[in-house]
């Protein structure tokens, strides 16, 4: 299980049940009770023109009256029922969970309820509502199903709980106040495997090793092949007579790196690539690629800081030392939504100084479709490719090539098909003039996380950094 997904299960252990406050909220006449004030009507009614009948009905208003008044007194002395709501305080994108309501009543008499809890609009969810009979001393549990559609904190409200009077002449609510939030983080439950792909021998053999936490800085860390300039003192002779290649000692404070995210959540971003679920965007796949990537460069003893920017930077986080880096991205990074704005990173270069101070790998997760977003992010990255490693990462939709290669059977199909061909075009020479200019990656969605993790992995070995 990875640190994220770790921290997720403490998390919800620690905060699974709300805290219950109650105050009645207001009383609605059942069916019974509109027969009464019925009766009452038509009898003053009459009674305004005949004395007889009201001298006779008076009483009996008196009296229904203080049936009313009884019932409702009974009733809101013997308001006991305590409610438990229990859940995860923390899901992933397109989880699930089951949202449990404990009920229980302490009275001495059986509690006909409706019982109506108020998740959060922003999910996904359905039966929330509920009618019980619960019998004295009893305890129920009740479940309903929520899905967790959309990243972000969301907020449960209260639990809204009706009760039937005696004479079941009336509903009085009660409300019991168990507001908590619950966090959807971007669907990290896949990035362990990259961790564990990164320590097999497949990866081992191009160089990188990760680095445990007790190496201190000037301890050996792992070896690599030789590459020109490396001083020969760092030969490890033994290693290479067993590789028969050269093979050098890396120490841990040479290995330590910078890795900087700088995520795109611009109004590119909002779009839905074909494939991936009708609410999962652009930006959900780029914040679980960052997640994998944050994890495995913890692993390898690397500081992981990044940025959110649109037209401004909108958060800002500054390199942290493992361990806890990735961690400290997911939280930081796990509620952000699109803006319906132009991106413009070089405007926000200028904000992110003191974090770009030393050396780093930059990982810019952005889109491009034409040459003129390709030239207004190239001039950032050229202002960044000038003391830092910068690696862009694009993510592009494969709906559209599968468009552009149909054989169209109409005039609308050859409209789709010529659209979709040039929109390739178009953005094959924004990939290209990015190219020119940085390391890019060009992946589809499904693929993002694991060719960005090998990427990494790839200039690790390498020493490019």
């Amino acid at each position: 299980m990875s640190n994220i997904a770790s921290k997720a299960v403490t998390e919800t252990v620690a905060g699974s049940f709300s805290t219950e406050h109650f105050h009645s909220s207001g009383t609605a006449l059942d069916k019974r009770a509109l027969v009464f004030l019925f009766v009452l009507a038509v009898s003053t009614f009459a009674g305004l023109y005949m004395d007889a009948v009201l001298a006779v009905t008076l009483p009996v208003h008196v009296v229904i009256l203080g049936i009313f008044a009884l019932d409702i007194y009974l009733l809101k002395r013997d308001m006991t029922i305590t409610v438990k709501r229990d859940c995860p305080s923390l899901l992933p994108l397109n989880g699930s969970c089951n949202v449990r309501l404990e009920l229980y009543n302490p009275g001495a008499r059986k509690a006909e309820l409706i019982i109506r809890d108020e998740p959060p609009l922003s999910l996904d969810y359905n039966g929330n509502e509920f009618v019980v009979t619960l019998q004295a001393g009893g305890r129920d549990f009740l479940e309903y199903k929520l899905e967790a559609s959309q990243r972000g904190r969301h907020h449960f409200g209260s639990i809204i709980v009706k009760h039937r009077t005696m004479l079941g002449l009336a509903w009085i609510a009660a409300v019991h106040d168990t507001r908590r939030v619950m966090d959807v983080f971007p669907d990290f439950r896949g990035t362990g495997r990259y961790l564990a792909a990164a320590r097999s021998r497949a990866v081992r053999a191009v160089g990188a090793r990760p680095v445990h936490s007790a190496v201190r800085r000037g301890e050996f860390a792992y070896l690599r092949p030789y590459m020109e300039g490396d001083e020969p003192s760092r030969v490890d002779w033994k290693a290479t007579a067993r590789h028969g290649a050269l093979i050098v000692r890396e120490m841990a404070e040479e290995q330590s790196q910078r890795v900087l995210i700088l995520l795109d959540i611009g109004r590119r971003m909002m779009s839905v690539p074909a494939g991936l679920g009708r609410k999962v965007t652009r930006l959900d796949v780029s914040l679980k690629a960052s997640l994998a990537l944050a994890n495995v460069a913890e692993a390898y003893g690397d500081s992981v800081g990044g940025a959110a920017y649109s037209n401004e930077v909108e958060k800002l986080l500054a390199p942290c030392r493992p361990p806890g880096a990735a961690g400290r991205l997911a939280r930081t990074f796990f509620d952000l939504n699109p803006r319906p704005v132009e991106p413009d990173l070089a405007s926000c270069v200028g904000s992110m100084e003191r974090m770009l101070e030393r050396r780093s790998l930059v990982v810019i997760l952005t889109q491009v479709r034409d040459a003129i977003e390709a030239r207004n992010l190239g001039g950032a990255i050229s202002m960044l490719s000038k003391k830092h490693v910068v690696l862009c990462t694009l993510i592009h939709d494969p709906s559209m090539a599968a468009a552009a290669g149909l054989f169209p059977r109409d005039m609308e199909g050859v409209y789709r098909k010529v659209a979709a061909s040039r929109l390739l075009d178009y953005r094959r020479e924004a990939v290209k003039a990015i190219a020119s200019k940085c390391m890019v990656i060009d992946v589809d969605a499904e693929r993002a996380p694991s060719v960005l993790v090998t990427t990494y992995l790839q200039i690790k070995s390498k020493g490019i950094i």
